[in-house]
């Protein structure tokens, strides 16, 4: 997928079509790199989403999805 800006708000991805909550979750992950705080002191600082971090990211969540699937286990 194609994303116009190299980062990107998680209000302007949401716009795109991603479900606020994976972008939540993701942002929420422990050791990710995908996202982070413009101020991590303020609680309610907006989320920037590092895109080609991000289209990794979903790569490697759908390559592991196929594995579990063929190998019969329930993601």
């Amino acid at each position: 997928m194609e994303f116009p800006k190299k980062i990107m708000y998680q209000k302007e991805l949401v716009q795109m079509g991603f479900p606020e909550k994976m972008l939540r979750r993701i942002s929420h992950e422990k050791g990710q790199r995908v996202a982070y705080k413009v101020n991590p002191n303020n609680k309610t600082s907006p989320t920037l989403f590092d895109t080609d971090e991000l289209q990794k990211y979903l790569i490697r969540q759908n390559r592991a999805a196929d594995l579990a699937r063929q190998r019969g286990c329930v993601m």
